[in-house]
Parts: C-alpha cells; structure tokens; sequence
C-alpha cells in the first residue's frame, strides 16, 4: 500500500493485493480526502502501485470502479486500463454496477508510466501550501 501525509496527516491511500501464483495484482482502494483532490495526488497513488507492483512481478492489475464515478474512468483510462466488463450490483450498500477495469504491464507502459510519475512529482512538489 501507498499513503501520502501532509502537515494535517494522511491525505490520501491506495493499495492492492496480490497472489504469488498469478502475479495478479487487485487495486482495492484508492482514497484522496476530499480537500486535497484534484492535485494529482490519486494519479500519483495509482502510479506508484504499479509501478511497485510491476518490480516485484506483477504483470496484470485490475481494479472494480462504480460506474457513475467518471472522474475515477477517466483516470484509470488515462493511465492506460481498458474497460472489460460490468458486475451488476457489486456495491453492497447502493446496489451499485461496478465496470471492471485492468492493464497489462510491460516495459514500453512501464517507461511511459515512470515519465508521467516523474511529471506528478514536479507538479506536487510546486503545489505545498
């Protein structure tokens, strides 16, 4: 898992599991309070599972997204997940479609993923209030 703190404590989470067997890896939450999103935080988040995942073996992430929250797709989209199918009503408490989402890593995504971290970084580091 991933978290970031700030000087008023954990502003954000995200992390995954995994099997040794199918080097799999299941993004279970992704987390940004609500003050401080909008500021690349969750992107860096994501990036920085991945690119975890992928140095100790992890080939295949896939995550499970409500399908109302777009803001989430488009990241997801953005940073290369492909929309593979729909579970009806896996939220327990709304009922709730989620769209499964994954990716397959390489190292051509990989390299590009290290750019857009490295990007992230700069921008944050220019964001400290």
């Amino acid at each position: 898992s991933t978290q970031s703190t700030g000087e008023k404590g954990l502003v954000g989470t995200a992390g995954f599991e995994t099997t040794k067997e199918t080097k799999r890896g299941h993004l279970v939450i992704v987390l940004v309070r609500e003050k401080f999103r909008r500021k690349n935080l969750g992107e860096y988040l994501v990036l920085s599972l991945l690119l975890e995942g992928f140095s100790k073996g992890v080939k295949y992430f896939f995550l499970e997204v409500k399908q109302t929250n777009s803001v989430a797709i488009s990241l997801y989209t953005k940073l290369g997940f492909k929309k593979d199918f729909v579970k009806k009503s896996f939220y327990m408490d709304t009922k709730e479609d989620a769209l499964v989402m994954s990716i397959e890593m390489d190292d051509l995504v990989v390299t590009r993923l290290q750019f857009r971290e490295i990007e992230i970084v700069g921008k944050l580091s220019t964001q400290v209030d």
